[in-house]
């Protein structure tokens, strides 16, 4: 192709800006670039996804927090155990009264101390108890 003069200056910058394009080395060139910036585009949205998920993370364990200081205590028993006894004995123990007990699995809000933990330390391993079989043995007739 040959070149002619243009009379303007923007028709030569447009015609020298053609020849340019249609060079092949500016093709290859052009497509790396566009990849290039494609890819930065790209990350950067990436980068903002993540940056916008971990600010919402944040506030989400934030407001947890704030109800879990504002939460009552909730705690979910184990099952009953076996009766001590099986019946009241009046003349034997002192008249002692037989017992079943459970123990607490699992706590839910604020329980214990007033730090706000859950499931301190105080609470693990304690242990309900209430009376059970309360009546009277028989006696063995004579």
């Amino acid at each position: 192709m040959e070149y002619r003069k243009s009379e303007g200056k923007c028709k030569d910058f447009i015609h020298r800006f053609l020849r340019l394009i249609r060079s092949p080395v500016m093709t290859t060139l052009t497509i790396l670039n566009f990849l290039f910036y494609l890819t930065a585009i790209i990350m950067f949205i990436i980068i903002i996804i993540l940056v916008m998920v971990n600010v919402s993370r944040k506030a989400e364990l934030k407001m947890l927090e704030n109800q879990k200081a504002d939460s009552a205590c909730s705690v979910i028993w184990g099952e009953w155990g076996n009766c001590s006894a099986p019946c009241t004995d009046r003349h034997k123990d002192n008249y002692k009264l037989p017992t079943a007990t459970r123990v607490i699995e699992k706590c839910y809000g604020s329980c214990g101390r007033n730090d706000g933990t859950c499931m301190n330390k105080s609470l693990r391993g304690y242990v309900d108890t209430v009376y059970c079989n309360l009546h009277s043995c028989q006696l063995p007739k004579e």
